[in-house]
């Protein structure tokens, strides 16, 4: 695989229950994931988005753009996220959730359907740590510079433009391939290899001569 330094770093800031965040989850990212792209990509999730964060007492309650199922959402996806967060680890589960009408009616159906025990996110998803991992979400989401105007939002190696949102959100897979600077580039990069880079084709084309 890629070495620590050379992967791209993406940051992707959501809320669970957004059709916009539901089809990049569940349609670029995902195929970029089965595309092998986690080899160069350090991945990072933020389940917050537009929601607000109020401080009462010593918690904090939360609205949400899409209500308080979306709310939930955000609450369960922040706990396994925090409690799994190789990426390669949780993604099936974050995945089918994302694919679900409602995630938090649907932890159980998924874990079952992707063959693990919901058990530990179950309990925190129920206990005040919840709250402190979607706190950390918030103030993540309210530290963005240039702040989210929209979700999702991409962050790519500390930056957000219009041209990395465009790009990542066309296509992940391209964008990450031609972005990434190290060897070893994923056998899905293959389609994307520039001019400068002979494919394996003109590569044997080249022999043949």
């Amino acid at each position: 695989g890629a070495l620590a330094a050379d992967k791209i770093k993406v940051e992707l800031y959501y809320e669970s229950l957004c059709p916009y965040c539901k089809g990049f989850i569940t349609g670029g990212l995902n195929t970029a994931i089965q595309n092998g792209m986690l080899d160069i990509m350090d991945l990072k999730l933020y389940p917050f988005g537009n929601a607000s964060e109020t401080k009462s007492g010593n918690t904090y309650t939360y609205e949400c753009q899409h209500g308080v199922e979306e709310c939930k959402g955000n609450l369960y996806e922040s706990c396994l996220l925090h409690i799994t967060p190789e990426p390669k680890d949780y993604w099936p589960f974050l995945n089918c959730l994302e694919s679900s009408e409602n995630p938090i009616d649907n932890t159980s159906t998924c874990a079952t359907k992707v063959g693990i025990s919901s058990a530990k996110y179950d309990a925190c998803y129920k206990s005040p740590v919840a709250i402190q991992y979607q706190h950390e979400n918030a103030v993540a989401t309210g530290n963005l510079n240039p702040p989210h105007q929209y979700v999702p939002w991409v962050v790519v190696d500390g930056q957000h433009t219009d041209d990395i949102q465009n790009a990542a959100q066309a296509n992940l897979t391209k964008f990450l391939c031609e972005r990434y600077q190290g060897s070893d580039k994923p056998k899905a990069c293959d389609q994307y290899t520039h001019a400068s880079g002979r494919t394996y084709r003109e590569t044997l084309l080249l022999f043949a001569q």
